[in-house]
């Protein structure tokens, strides 16, 4: 018997790959269950009306075995279906308007919190992190004077412990730096 996994696919297959090799792999487990000496040829010539099907939409002809239509019959309403799902699918992502990849945050991400996220590999959104330091910035200035509370009311920026903590090390390392280099 021959493995589904080892079925060649049609090139513009109209269904999926999963529901194909479901379908061959049902096709040959069904004729071994049957028995016989003729189970792997029935289930070849099955499968050889499959993809006549699927490739132009021709049935299986009269003078073929009897078994063989039998099997056919079965499973050609959701070979139909399987075939306007895809087709559906196809349709909803042509329609669809492409998306712009999404740009790394990387560059407005220190290094540290970058190398810290992938070591602690917790799923720190690096994106968000990035708007957030960001958002931060504009906040933390030295000239106190020249900024005016009533101009506009600051919504508060929530950062969890593990973002502030990372905040607070850089700032460390940075004076550390800074006082190094006045040396």
């Amino acid at each position: 018997m021959k493995n589904a996994k080892s079925v060649s696919m049609l090139p513009d297959c109209p269904v999926s790959k999963k529901f194909y090799q479901e379908t061959v792999s049902r096709i040959h487990a069904s004729f071994q269950a049957i028995g016989g000496s003729a189970a792997d040829e029935l289930a070849e010539k099955t499968v050889k009306a499959v993809n006549d099907y699927l490739s132009g939409t021709c049935l299986p002809a009269d003078d073929s075995d009897a078994t063989v239509r039998l099997m056919f019959a079965l499973i050609r309403s959701e070979l139909d279906k399987a075939m306007a799902r895809s087709a559906a699918a196809r349709r909803r992502k042509k329609a669809a308007p492409r998306r712009p990849r999404r740009k790394s945050a990387g560059k407005n991400v220190p290094e540290v919190f970058r190398s810290e996220a992938k070591a602690s590999g917790s799923g720190i959104d690096m994106a968000r992190l990035a708007e957030l330091l960001k958002i931060r910035e504009q906040f933390d200035c030295d000239d106190e004077d020249n900024y005016d509370e009533a101009d506009e009311p600051a919504e508060p920026i929530l950062l969890n412990r593990r973002q502030r903590r990372m905040i607070e090390r850089e700032k460390r390392r940075k004076a550390r730096r800074e006082a190094s280099r006045r040396r």
